[in-house]
């Protein structure tokens, strides 16, 4: 063509332009899904073949996870429940009796029995029993004697079979249940679903099931944590094994609750010599500055609304806690590492007599996944007359802007030092262990 803004000979029209007529001023481009394969001063655009896309003036090839037909300006991806491993593929394979969590698949391995599982408790706490409700989608037909293998690692139950209900959307399926503890063959516990029947299966059903927790199941002590992708073997999954032996992959539960826990380590101890009682406990779960603890003490009273605090742990909540009359709980809020700073979070905030790396962190860095506290607080009272029946003397942790709050957990064990002697009684967590204490002796009958 001949370029009009001053140009005294012709140019050849650039890759994907074409001039088919002399004394042409300008190239007319080629329409999408047809190219001069990448070759300038072409005369005629040709079709771009299946399983490729045009793209500046050449046909490209389609990438794994996708296809084209003769003449496309694009490539498509591989719909739900077919995949493809190769590039210029004109076609997807299909998922036998499977789908795809995605379009776009590239392998095999993307096809999937089940999809949509979430895990639900009806008391989500650490070491709770519970409800236990599992709901997927299902994309393939289940016959009598195929099984679901559902890993509920950190769950812990008695063995034997379990007392559950089956409910879908569209199928006739019921199930029966049983539920294998860890051991030596299995590092986590798991609920086997056996088909019962299987009159009318429906693809793509959603079935949920629901085991009640008059069979005992716990939920874990240290709580449930987000799935961490490096131990995989961790996270709660789903798998299909049919009696034929064909067994499909595993698949991660998308939705399932997560709680901190402060395990089996609430421990109180009261001191009716002294007026003080020593609270400890571990956590095991992130925290951060300003999180507040409250300690529910159903027997005791104070005369104040701010109580002093001692002990290896007073620092981080700042000499004191707030007493709530109304509610018997005392409230300590994580406030750094000691006044003297300013509550500014430092590396060695836990570590109290450390002296080195006092540069201000990021707070995320202040504390770990676990730590201990230990605190004494005084001007506190016991006085049995204000027990509950229904009370429990518990340890939580306040709600977060962006998380929820860490559920309720009883105390492990309740202690007091005893007078005259110098020795010490120590109960179970519950009210009638509360009750039974005296005002000199260890305990009353």
């Amino acid at each position: 063509f001949l370029n009009e803004s001053g140009g005294s000979s012709c140019e050849a029209c650039p890759a994907g332009f074409i001039s088919d007529s002399n004394g042409s001023s300008s190239c007319v481009p080629c329409e999408g899904g047809w190219s001069t394969s990448g070759m300038p001063g072409m005369t005629a655009c040709s079709q771009c073949a299946a399983g490729s896309f045009s793209s500046q003036g050449d046909c490209l090839a389609c990438p794994p996870g996708s296809f084209s037909l003769l003449g496309s300006a694009r490539c498509s991806l591989c719909p739900l429940g077919t995949f493809n491993p190769s590039s210029n593929a004109t076609s997807c394979y299909s998922c036998s009796n499977s789908t795809t969590v995605q379009a776009g698949a590239q392998g095999s391995s993307s096809c999937v029995a089940l999809t949509s599982a979430r895990l639900s408790l009806s008391a989500p706490r650490a070491n709770e029993e519970t409800d236990v409700l599992i709901e997927f989608s299902l994309h393939l037909s289940l016959l009598v004697g195929d099984q679901l293998l559902v890993s509920l690692p950190e769950f812990d139950g008695r063995d034997g079979e379990l007392v559950m209900t089956t409910e879908t959307k569209s199928s006739n399926i019921s199930f029966s249940a049983e539920w294998s503890n860890a051991n030596w063959l299995s590092s986590n516990s798991k609920m086997v679903l056996t088909v019962r029947s299987a009159d009318d299966m429906f693809e793509n059903d959603t079935i949920k099931i629901n085991v009640s927790k008059l069979n005992g199941i716990r939920s874990p002590m240290m709580g449930v944590k987000p799935c961490n992708q490096n131990q995989i073997s961790r996270c709660f999954t789903i798998r299909a094994v049919s009696h034929s032996g064909i067994t499909t992959p595993n698949i991660q539960f998308d939705e399932f609750p997560t709680f901190g826990s402060f395990g089996n380590s609430p421990t109180m101890m009261w001191a009716p010599a002294t007026g003080s009682l020593l609270l400890s406990w571990s956590t095991f779960m992130p925290l951060r500055l300003d999180d507040v603890f409250l300690v529910h003490l159903p027997c005791f009273t104070a005369d104040v609304t701010t109580v002093a605090l001692q002990g290896m742990s007073r620092d981080l909540f700042a000499g004191q806690g707030m007493w709530n009359a109304s509610s018997r709980t005392l409230e300590v809020a994580l406030r750094g590492c000691s006044d003297r700073r300013g509550g500014v979070c430092f590396k060695r905030c836990i570590d109290l007599a450390s002296t080195e790396d006092l540069q201000p962190c990021d707070q995320d860095a202040c504390f770990k996944s676990e730590e201990t506290f230990s605190i004494q607080v005084l001007d506190l009272s016991f006085s049995p007359s204000s027990c509950q029946v229904q009370d429990e003397v518990m340890i939580s942790i306040g709600a977060r802007a962006a998380e929820q709050s860490v559920l309720p957990t009883p105390f492990a064990r309740i202690c007091r030092s005893c007078s005259p002697q110098p020795t010490l009684c120590c109960k179970v967590a519950d009210l009638a262990c509360l009750r039974k204490w005296s005002v000199n002796g260890c305990e009353v009958a």
